[in-house]
């Protein structure tokens, strides 16, 4: 359905490039790179180092490329990312891997980097994992001792191909992703972020981001990957403000929750270039909202809706099926509400009880069951369907309920007119139709 830019990695590599090292970055994906074309490539670089950002949902197919390239060219390996905090014992157990980075600490990067050579030194960096033979050693640090997102360098998008990335419902290129805060305060149950730091950037440093983006790099959309970037609502504004003071014709895209949002919010971020609001929904019944510990009114999320409407800016709703009390009523409050409300796209996912969450802990709790998760990051042969949570659901029937609403969505008339007809003609309507088989077949 798209491709998105490797940000983490794209701040990894600005961050040790201005520490003085030199670097590179393959996006496989965007830049359709056989496996021998990707050996070469690494070869003729000829690094020292090879790193990966690791997610625990994608653990082992990232793993079988990380296989592959040390059976080809023996070089080290490097893993990041947050799931690095949660399981870096079973992480290290793969003897692919040779070092590992827990949390977002840069500081624990650059040290590793400044002292590779010298593994007797490794037992003073926080932080850090590695392998000496046959001994796996992780060094400790709090999760409270992070770096403030606001000192590092902005992302080195001058290593990827800007031009190649996009989405289905993106309108111009180039695109690119932006992250103006990290964390959030919010405390909804089935979501990972409550265990992050809540860091705002300042206005004039967001700002400066958007501004490089636009001079140095092309790019003419952005989409902000913010949690809910409208937190802060004095900082918003100035952010549009600054944006209209320099000038910069841009166009943008927000995630948020429907609380954070008022009129002349909506009013001055269109006036900024702000075109699309990607609203957290999750379920169309109040009931489940409780559940998940949204905090928030669905009579007040309908009305911000048509709020947005009224202003002509284009929406996404995210939901998602059988959340735990998901029931046959509260089912169909969702697909009703996903269907009747005036978005332009949704986006919909069976519930998922992640690593990390509140959900997760009360499952275990509850059910005595082992940490799924970590036996998964072990053996491969673990992998299994997840039982839904508090719900006599199966997970198969919610699988079919989404690629259903999907479906329900995306073919009615208006939404196909819509879409076609929004943009190049071809290009929407090979586009869409890529999507909706994506949609189908995934």
């Amino acid at each position: 359905m798209g491709a998105i830019p490797p940000l983490n990695l794209c701040y990894v590599a600005a961050t040790v490039r201005q520490a003085g090292h030199e670097v590179d970055l393959i996006d496989v994906q965007v830049e359709e790179m056989p496996f021998e074309d990707l050996i070469a490539r690494i070869r003729e670089y000829n690094p020292d180092l090879l790193g990966f950002t690791i997610t625990t949902y994608l653990f082992h197919p990232v793993l079988e490329w990380i296989k592959a390239i040390k059976n080809a060219i023996g070089i080290p390996v490097l893993a990041g990312g947050f799931h690095m905090c949660l399981y870096p014992a079973e992480t290290m157990v793969h003897s692919a891997i040779d070092y590992g980075v827990i949390g977002d600490r840069v500081e624990t990067i650059l040290a590793f980097l400044e002292n590779f050579a010298h593994i007797e030194r490794y037992k003073d960096i926080p932080g850090l994992c590695y392998r000496c033979g046959d001994t796996v050693t992780i060094n400790p640090r709090s999760l409270n001792d992070t770096t403030d997102f606001r000192t590092i360098p902005f992302p080195a998008r001058d290593l990827l191909k800007n031009e190649r990335y996009g989405n289905f419902i993106c309108k111009r290129k180039n695109f690119t992703v932006m992250l103006t805060g990290t964390g959030c305060p919010f405390q909804c149950k089935y979501c990972a972020s409550t265990l992050s730091h809540c860091v705002m950037r300042s206005p004039e440093n967001v700002v400066d981001e958007i501004e490089e983006c636009y001079n140095k790099y092309g790019i003419r959309e952005i989409d902000f990957y913010d949690q809910s970037f409208t937190i802060d609502r004095k900082r918003t504004l100035k952010i549009c403000e600054e944006i209209i003071r320099r000038k910069i014709k841009i166009i943008w895209t927000i995630r948020t929750r429907a609380d954070l949002i008022d009129e002349e919010l909506l009013v001055v971020m269109k006036a900024a270039g702000m075109y699309r609001v990607m609203y957290g929904i999750e379920s169309g019944d109040q009931r489940i909202l409780d559940r998940l510990n949204k905090n928030e009114d669905i009579e007040d999320i309908k009305r911000v809706i048509y709020l947005t409407k009224k202003h002509k800016l284009q929406m996404l709703g995210f939901f998602m099926l059988g959340c735990p009390g998901e029931d046959n009523e509260s089912l169909k409050n969702t697909i009703d509400f996903a269907l009747s409300m005036p978005f332009d796209d949704i986006q919909v996912t069976r519930f998922t009880l992640f690593p990390g969450t509140a959900f997760y802990n009360e499952y275990r709790e509850r059910t005595g069951a082992a940490d799924y998760w970590a036996d998964y990051v072990l053996d491969r042969k673990n992998v299994k369907r997840l039982p839904l949570f508090d719900t006599s659901f199966p997970p198969e029937d919610m699988e079919r309920e989404v690629k259903r609403l999907y479906l329900r969505f995306y073919l009615r008339p208006k939404i196909i007119l819509r879409k076609v007809f929004s943009h190049n003609i071809i290009t929407s309507f090979t586009r869409y139709g890529k999507a909706l088989c994506d949609m189908v077949i995934n």
